[in-house]
């Protein structure tokens, strides 16, 4: 098992020699920008942003550290899950085919595919980053469009954050991991299909 610890260590630098503080992305190239801070992992379009402004350089890419890492997933509320379930399978359709249709921006890693200016119009108009140039140059970040997410990977982060002390207790991924609403999302529309290019 890889863990962020093992790779940081080739750097010459353990995890534990290093001093972590949690802040939103978007803030991540502002401390950059007044070197608050020294190194980031961050995501798009913040490293994007803080490479073009010269604030920062890639060192490696987390698909490199850790190869089909789950960096995200959709969370819902116990009270939502259990008390408005039509609600949650509903939200959970439309959020498959919203992630269905920015799947169709993506081609060669990149919003190159055949509705890519109709989703960075989107993401300019609802997101801070407000120059379209900007989301041409990142490398968006993958969405499963089945709703599916990889497990393993869930464990293994779960596994590391307890090993910081991060978290308490006994619960597991599989505790809180419900994938029947997207399962039942699925049902209805059916597995996807990359459209044709």
């Amino acid at each position: 098992m890889t863990t962020l610890n093992d790779t940081i260590t080739p750097f010459g630098v353990k995890y534990s020699e290093v001093e972590i503080l949690d802040m939103a992305f978007p803030q991540h190239v502002v401390a950059l920008r007044n070197k608050a801070i020294d190194a980031s992992i961050t995501t798009d379009p913040s490293a994007t942003v803080a490479i073009k402004e010269g604030v920062a350089v890639k060192i490696i890419t987390d698909d490199q550290v850790i190869p089909k890492h789950q960096i995200a997933v959709l969370l819902y509320s116990e009270e939502f899950a259990l008390k408005r379930p039509d609600v949650a399978k509903r939200f959970m359709r439309a959020y498959l085919k919203a992630v269905r249709f920015y799947n169709g921006a993506l081609a060669d890693s990149r919003f190159a595919g055949p509705n890519a200016d109709e989703v960075i119009g989107i993401l300019t108009r609802a997101t801070p980053i407000k120059d379209a140039a900007v989301f041409k140059a990142i490398t968006p970040n993958g969405c499963d469009p089945d709703g599916r997410v990889d497990v393993p990977s869930l464990k293994k982060d779960l596994d590391f954050y307890r090993e910081q002390g991060l978290i308490n207790g006994t619960v597991t991924v599989d505790q809180v991991l419900d994938p029947s609403f997207a399962q039942a999302a699925l049902n209805e529309l059916g597995p996807y299909r990359a459209p044709s290019r």
